[in-house]
């Protein structure tokens, strides 16, 4: 059996991605455990468990938005690492989405961070040299952070309106 991705629809079905999110994101960069189980009620986004040979390998949070898709959340499972999963989900959400996959990376400095850049790369992604401001989550400051997408040349304008669509429905500012 292969990648699969099953949509999570209960608060049960939740608590199988909850330990991995806490883990793989610090608290400014995630939503409180109120504000993720709200998620399942947004009719734009889908929170998918991502299982390879019925194994648990991860999970991704997405929105299909006006004409692109936004990933909110994506991580594998440390276990199931260096096996391609991350690639092959990569490849299936760029098959789901309808238009575009747009997502924040934090700056790419060193580190992890590098290569989680170096991985984008890698799977045909573009870091997009635009200043970038991720809305906090708890009321706090902005976090600076940079985007990335499947499409390597969007205007200014399709830009601007994809962040503000973000801004205003993934992030409620």
């Amino acid at each position: 059996m292969s990648l699969q991705l099953h949509t999570v629809k209960n608060q049960r079905e939740l608590e199988v991605i909850r330990e991995l999110y806490t883990t793989a994101f610090p608290i400014e960069e995630r939503r409180s455990e109120e504000g993720l189980a709200a998620q399942l009620l947004c009719p734009d986004c889908r929170i998918d468990v991502v299982s390879l040979k019925e194994e648990y390998a991860g999970f991704c949070i997405w929105w299909q938005l006006d004409g692109f898709a936004f990933l909110e959340h994506f991580a594998i499972n440390p276990q199931m690492r260096g096996r391609k999963t991350g690639e092959k989900v990569m490849q299936k959400l760029r098959e789901m989405a309808h238009g575009p996959l747009l997502f924040e990376i934090e700056p790419p400095l060193e580190g992890d961070a590098l290569r989680r850049l170096q991985f984008y790369l890698r799977n045909g992604f573009y870091l997009l040299d635009k200043p970038y401001r991720q809305p906090s989550y708890h009321g706090g400051e902005s976090l600076e952070m940079k985007l990335m997408s499947s499409r390597d040349q969007i205007s200014d304008d399709i830009l601007e309106h994809w962040v503000n669509l973000v801004k205003k429905r993934v992030y409620n500012v």
